[in-house]
């Protein structure tokens, strides 16, 4: 007689742990959730209680990494809560050395200031580019504390902007993002300060220092529009409540703090 197949009776909590942090960050206010769970969801349940809050702090492991998740379940905050702090924004009027702009030999050799009453500020630069070589304006935060942050940009809707202006994420020298928008059509993500506002991506910056370019890494020729760009920080996430639904899924409200 063969020994029975060992058999797997459900989902470990770390899994169940991983599958809702994922679904949890980048999720903006409060908002409920339905999040497929094993046969373990009474388990969680009990200890990811409504009477107290729970939190996902921040990690980095290597195993963290490999599963995707990006935070991990304590009972108490990882760091102090901050101060509720505000977007931050940098305008192409804002100066040097926040703003600034570098045009590189061999393609068009202007950023050129344009009055635009559609754009942030009522003024934006325009850049021609026909290749890469290597021009960029660039929009740089300092003193960031270190954390995740959301990063959206802005400009004038216009038929002769750029249909896919590259753009830049970077953690002080490293690039950690890159993206393409098409500056043709109107921002939509977010509204803010009079403007609305397209997001370029969600980012951990540890280095202190947050800088987006917009480059002329592109095959196609075209004006790039630089104009301003918004930082939003992410604060402490907590759970507030898991009910089970079912053997197999269970909803959770989930608040995350951002201005």
């Amino acid at each position: 007689m063969h020994p029975a197949p060992h058999s797997r009776r459900g989902f470990s909590y770390l899994e169940v742990q991983v599958a809702a942090v994922l679904l949890a960050v980048g999720i903006s206010g409060l908002a409920p959730l339905v999040v497929i769970q094993s046969r373990q969801a009474t388990r969680v349940a009990e200890r990811l209680t409504s009477s107290e809050p729970i939190y996902l702090a921040p990690v980095d492991g290597d195993w963290h990494r490999r599963l995707g998740a990006l935070a991990d379940v304590s009972a108490s905050a990882a760091a102090p809560l901050t101060p509720h702090r505000r977007p931050q924004l940098i305008s192409s009027r804002s100066g040097y050395p926040a703003f600034r702009t570098h045009a590189a030999a061999g393609g068009y050799q202007y950023w050129v200031t344009y009055y635009d009453p559609l754009a942030y500020g009522s003024q934006l630069v325009w850049h021609y580019t026909s290749g890469t070589y290597g021009s960029y304006a660039q929009w740089q935060f300092t003193d960031v504390p270190a954390g995740y942050y959301e990063v959206y940009t802005t400009h004038s809707a216009r038929s002769y902007w750029h249909p896919a202006a590259p753009f830049r994420i970077y953690d002080d020298t490293a690039v950690v993002h890159s993206t393409q928008i098409n500056q043709r059509l109107f921002p939509n993500d977010y509204s803010y300060d009079g403007q609305t506002w397209e997001r370029l991506g969600t980012v951990r910056i540890v280095s202190g220092t947050l800088r987006v370019r917009l480059v002329d890494d592109t095959s196609s020729p075209g004006y790039l529009a630089a104009n301003a760009i918004m930082i939003r920080p992410l604060e402490v996430v907590s759970v507030r409540s898991l009910t089970p639904a079912s053997d197999t899924q269970a909803s959770c409200t989930i608040r995350i703090r951002t201005p």
